[in-house]
C-alpha cells in the first residue's frame, strides 16, 4: 500500500495523457479472473480489462492493439503491489481469490465487520490488500492458507495421526493445479505471454 500521505492511484499518465482509473478491488479481481479465461483471445482479455478499469474506455479501445496492451501493462504495474521476495513466492500456492472468495468474505466480516459485497465499487484495491494482509491468524482464510503451505513433519512413531490429519486437511483445501507460484507471479508470466500473442494475432 502507498504511504498514508499519498493519494490512492486514481489516474496514471500514459504517452502524455492523463488516464483516469476505476481501481476498486472487485474490478481488479475481475481482471485477474479475465486474464485466466481462455474462452477469450489474448487481446480480448486486455480490452475487457480496460473496459473494467478505465473511466472512459471508449477512446482508448479505438487505439492500435500494441498501444492498448502497453496501456494495460502500465495500469497493471501501477495497481499491483511490489513483487515479493523469492523466499515469499516459493512453495505451494496458498491463495486463489476466486476459489477462496467465501473464506475471504467470512474473514473480513470476522476481523473487521466489513461486508465485501457492500464495498464493491468503493474499497480500493490497495486498501483491500492492506486489510487482507492484516487479517489475524484465527480467520478462516489464514487458517486455510496455513494448511496449504505447512510442511508435513518428519515421520516418527509418535506423529502418524498428526501427519494423517494434516494430509486430509491439505487434500480438502487443495487448489486445482496448485504449483509454486503466487497469484502475482502467475499473472506476470501470463501477461508476458498474452502481450506477445496479442501482437501476433492483431
Amino acid at each position: 500500500m502507498q504511504p498514508l500521505y499519498c493519494a490512492e492511484t486514481e489516474e496514471i499518465h500514459f504517452r502524455g495523457r492523463r488516464v483516469r482509473l476505476l481501481g476498486s478491488f472487485d474490478r481488479v479481481l475481475k481482471c485477474c479472473a479475465l486474464l485466466r479465461e481462455e474462452v477469450f483471445t489474448p487481446l480480448q482479455r486486455v480490452d475487457l480489462c480496460l473496459r473494467s478499469l478505465l473511466r472512459r474506455p471508449g477512446r482508448w479501445l479505438r487505439r492500435r492493439p500494441e498501444e492498448r496492451i502497453e496501456l494495460f501493462q502500465t495500469i497493471w504495474k501501477a495497481m499491483l503491489p511490489p513483487p515479493r521476495s523469492k523466499a515469499q513466492s516459493s512453495g505451494p500456492r496458498a491463495l486463489d481469490f476466486d476459489l477462496d472468495a467465501a473464506y475471504i468474505f467470512a474473514s473480513f466480516r470476522q476481523a473487521y465487520g466489513v461486508d465485501l459485497l457492500k464495498e464493491r465499487g468503493r474499497l480500493s484495491w490497495n486498501q483491500f490488500l492492506a486489510l487482507f494482509d492484516g487479517l489475524p491468524e484465527n480467520t478462516k482464510i489464514r487458517q486455510v492458507m496455513d494448511i496449504r503451505t505447512r510442511e508435513l513433519p518428519v515421520p516418527t512413531k509418535y506423529n502418524q495421526k498428526e501427519i494423517g490429519a494434516l494430509r486430509r486437511l491439505k487434500a480438502c483445501y487443495a487448489l486445482p493445479g496448485a504449483g509454486g507460484e503466487n497469484y502475482q507471479d502467475g499473472l506476470s508470466k501470463l501477461f508476458n505471454a498474452l502481450k506477445s500473442q496479442a501482437v501476433k494475432k492483431a
